[in-house]
C-alpha cells in the first residue's frame, strides 16, 4: 500500500493528526485514495466495500491514539489472514 493524497492540496490539519497518530502506533504504510479505474475521476467508497475493502471514516473526535492504535490491529490482523 501506498500513501498517495488526492491532488496537488495539502491535507488537512485532520489528516495530518490521523497520519501522526498512524505513524506513532507504527501503522503499515496507507494508501489514502485508491483509483478504481484508469479514466474516471471518481471516488466510490460502496463500490470498495462490495469489492472486500474496508473503508474507515473517523470524525475529529474519533481521531485519538486508542482508536487509531484499534485501526492499526484491525489492519494488522487482516494482513495475516
Amino acid at each position: 500500500m501506498r500513501l498517495r493524497f488526492r491532488a496537488k492540496q495539502s491535507p488537512s490539519r485532520l489528516e495530518d493528526r490521523f497520519l501522526f497518530l498512524w505513524q506513532l502506533a507504527k501503522g503499515p504504510p496507507l494508501e489514502r485514495e485508491f483509483r478504481f479505474h484508469a479514466e474516471r475521476r471518481w471516488r466510490a467508497d460502496f463500490e470498495a466495500g462490495l469489492q472486500g475493502w474496508r473503508v474507515f471514516r473517523l470524525g475529529p473526535d474519533q481521531i485519538t491514539m486508542e482508536n487509531v492504535e484499534r485501526l492499526v490491529l484491525m489492519v494488522a490482523a487482516s494482513v495475516v489472514r
